[in-house]
Protein backbone atom coordinates (compact mmCIF):
# COMPACT_ATOMS: atom_id res chain seq x y z
CA UNK A 1 0.00 0.00 0.00
CA UNK A 2 1.18 3.55 -1.05
CA UNK A 3 2.63 5.51 1.82
CA UNK A 4 -0.72 8.14 3.03
CA UNK A 5 1.87 10.78 3.26
CA UNK A 6 3.52 10.79 0.28
CA UNK A 7 2.21 8.96 -2.35
CA UNK A 8 3.74 10.95 -5.37
CA UNK A 9 6.90 10.83 -3.87
CA UNK A 10 6.65 6.90 -3.62
CA UNK A 11 5.09 6.66 -7.04
CA UNK A 12 8.02 8.73 -8.54
CA UNK A 13 10.49 6.05 -6.19
CA UNK A 14 9.01 3.16 -8.16
CA UNK A 15 9.79 5.85 -11.33
CA UNK A 16 13.06 5.77 -11.09
CA UNK A 17 13.50 2.13 -9.30
CA UNK A 18 12.10 0.75 -13.04
CA UNK A 19 13.96 3.22 -15.24
CA UNK A 20 17.30 1.51 -13.61
CA UNK A 21 15.75 -1.76 -13.79
CA UNK A 22 15.10 -0.79 -17.75
CA UNK A 23 11.52 -2.65 -16.75
CA UNK A 24 9.37 -0.28 -19.81
CA UNK A 25 6.04 -2.55 -18.70
CA UNK A 26 5.66 -1.41 -15.12
CA UNK A 27 7.55 2.11 -16.04
CA UNK A 28 4.33 2.76 -17.70
CA UNK A 29 1.87 1.87 -14.77
CA UNK A 30 3.69 4.03 -12.64
CA UNK A 31 3.78 6.98 -15.01
CA UNK A 32 0.37 6.54 -15.40
CA UNK A 33 -0.16 6.52 -11.61
CA UNK A 34 1.48 9.77 -10.64
CA UNK A 35 -0.13 11.63 -13.66
CA UNK A 36 -3.32 10.57 -12.06
CA UNK A 37 -2.40 11.03 -8.24
CA UNK A 38 -1.68 14.51 -9.54
CA UNK A 39 -4.43 15.41 -11.79
CA UNK A 40 -6.29 14.74 -8.91
CA UNK A 41 -5.00 16.48 -6.56
CA UNK A 42 -4.74 19.80 -9.08
CA UNK A 43 -8.47 19.04 -9.55
CA UNK A 44 -10.21 18.12 -6.64
CA UNK A 45 -7.51 20.29 -4.35
CA UNK A 46 -6.94 16.74 -2.12
CA UNK A 47 -5.71 13.96 -2.96
CA UNK A 48 -7.89 10.76 -2.16
CA UNK A 49 -5.42 7.84 -3.60
CA UNK A 50 -7.83 4.87 -3.06
CA UNK A 51 -9.97 6.94 -5.61
CA UNK A 52 -7.61 7.46 -8.13
CA UNK A 53 -6.27 3.56 -8.01
CA UNK A 54 -9.98 2.56 -7.72
CA UNK A 55 -10.91 4.80 -11.22
CA UNK A 56 -7.56 3.17 -12.44
CA UNK A 57 -8.70 -0.34 -11.75
CA UNK A 58 -11.94 -0.09 -13.46
CA UNK A 59 -10.20 1.65 -16.61
CA UNK A 60 -7.88 -1.08 -16.84
CA UNK A 61 -10.64 -4.15 -16.24
CA UNK A 62 -12.06 -2.54 -19.19
CA UNK A 63 -9.42 -2.75 -21.05
CA UNK A 64 -8.48 -6.31 -20.63
CA UNK A 65 -12.20 -7.15 -21.01
CA UNK A 66 -11.97 -5.10 -24.29
CA UNK A 67 -8.76 -6.61 -25.34
CA UNK A 68 -10.18 -9.78 -24.57
CA UNK A 69 -13.04 -10.01 -26.65
CA UNK A 70 -10.63 -9.19 -29.44
CA UNK A 71 -8.50 -12.37 -28.89
CA UNK A 72 -5.43 -10.20 -28.23
CA UNK A 73 -3.02 -10.71 -25.39
CA UNK A 74 -3.78 -9.35 -21.89
CA UNK A 75 -0.64 -10.10 -19.84
CA UNK A 76 0.86 -6.23 -19.73
CA UNK A 77 -2.66 -5.15 -18.64
CA UNK A 78 -3.07 -7.87 -15.56
CA UNK A 79 0.44 -7.40 -14.33
CA UNK A 80 -0.67 -3.76 -14.37
CA UNK A 81 -3.56 -4.77 -12.59
CA UNK A 82 -2.16 -6.40 -10.00
CA UNK A 83 -0.23 -3.82 -8.84
CA UNK A 84 -3.16 -1.05 -8.93
CA UNK A 85 -4.90 -3.91 -6.51
CA UNK A 86 -1.76 -4.36 -4.28
CA UNK A 87 -2.54 -0.46 -3.68
CA UNK A 88 -5.75 -0.79 -2.65
CA UNK A 89 -6.87 -1.60 0.80
CA UNK A 90 -7.90 -5.74 1.12
CA UNK A 91 -11.63 -6.09 0.23
CA UNK A 92 -13.94 -6.08 3.26
CA UNK A 93 -15.55 -9.80 3.06
CA UNK A 94 -18.67 -11.33 2.73
CA UNK A 95 -18.63 -12.14 6.24
CA UNK A 96 -17.55 -9.07 7.67
CA UNK A 97 -20.47 -7.35 6.09
CA UNK A 98 -23.13 -10.18 7.41
CA UNK A 99 -22.00 -9.82 10.84
CA UNK A 100 -22.20 -5.83 10.46
CA UNK A 101 -25.66 -5.81 9.18
CA UNK A 102 -26.97 -8.40 11.73
CA UNK A 103 -25.55 -6.20 14.40
CA UNK A 104 -26.91 -3.33 13.08
CA UNK A 105 -30.71 -4.67 12.79
CA UNK A 106 -30.00 -5.99 16.13
CA UNK A 107 -29.64 -2.40 17.70
CA UNK A 108 -31.94 -1.44 14.88
CA UNK A 109 -34.41 -4.15 14.53
CA UNK A 110 -37.15 -0.89 12.58
CA UNK A 111 -34.19 -0.15 10.35
CA UNK A 112 -34.37 0.14 6.12
CA UNK A 113 -31.44 -0.72 3.60
CA UNK A 114 -31.17 3.46 3.26
CA UNK A 115 -29.70 3.27 6.83
CA UNK A 116 -27.91 0.04 6.81
CA UNK A 117 -25.99 1.17 3.64
CA UNK A 118 -25.18 4.69 5.30
CA UNK A 119 -23.89 2.62 8.74
CA UNK A 120 -21.67 0.16 6.43
CA UNK A 121 -20.30 3.24 4.45
CA UNK A 122 -19.97 4.84 7.97
CA UNK A 123 -17.90 1.85 9.47
CA UNK A 124 -15.58 0.61 6.78
CA UNK A 125 -14.86 4.61 5.44
CA UNK A 126 -11.40 3.54 3.64
CA UNK A 127 -11.88 0.44 3.00
CA UNK A 128 -12.94 -1.61 -0.08
CA UNK A 129 -16.76 -2.50 0.00
CA UNK A 130 -18.52 -3.63 -2.23
CA UNK A 131 -22.12 -1.74 -2.17
CA UNK A 132 -23.34 -4.00 -4.32
CA UNK A 133 -23.01 -7.29 -2.99
CA UNK A 134 -23.90 -5.47 0.87
CA UNK A 135 -26.98 -4.30 -0.70
CA UNK A 136 -27.91 -8.01 -1.55
CA UNK A 137 -27.07 -9.06 1.54
CA UNK A 138 -28.93 -6.30 3.62
CA UNK A 139 -31.87 -6.97 1.23
CA UNK A 140 -31.84 -10.73 2.61
CA UNK A 141 -31.49 -10.51 5.60
CA UNK A 142 -34.38 -7.77 5.97
CA UNK A 143 -36.39 -9.96 4.42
Amino acid sequence: MINPMNPIEYVDTLITSAMKASDKDMLAIYRLAKSELIKQQKDKGTLDQIAVFKSMKKKLLEEIDGLEKAGRDVSLQKKHLEWVESQLPAAVSEESIKLAIKEYITDYPDTNIGKIMGHLKLIYTGQTLDMGLASKIAKEMLG
